[in-house]
């Protein structure tokens, strides 16, 4: 993938030889693309709330909607469902300072660029 290739760009750029990369998430998806195309750069992988296929047609699709909400849209949209699936009624019921950081959090990101960490 281009995330995988932007990462070999950074570590010859700055002379780093090995990393051990972390992925969250779709950041998963990076990180074991990298460790299978440059298994000699990559010491070591770890990966939190992601899996090792990748998304159906049915979560693309869903994705790609999502991409182009916030590119026509703006924000949010996005933000109240991206809460909604991301944290438990429990969660939004009993911790709304949570909530409110994560919303304002995601409010932050330039619209493009939330849409690119989608990709």
């Amino acid at each position: 993938s281009m995330v995988s290739d932007e990462i070999v760009r950074y570590m010859k750029n700055h002379k780093i030889e090995k990393v051990v990369l972390c992925g969250s998430s779709m950041g998963g998806y990076a990180a074991l693309d990298f460790a299978f195309k440059y298994p000699a750069m990559c010491s070591g992988l770890i990966l939190m709330n992601t899996q090792a296929v990748a998304d159906g047609n049915e979560a693309k699709e869903k994705r790609s909607e999502n991409i182009r909400k916030i590119l026509s849209s703006g924000t949010s949209d996005f933000i109240k469902g991206f809460l909604d699936s991301a944290l438990a009624p429990h969660t939004q019921k009993h911790n709304p300072a949570l909530v409110d950081l994560l919303s304002l959090d995601i409010q932050q990101q330039k619209p493009l660029a939330l849409a690119n960490g989608l990709l």
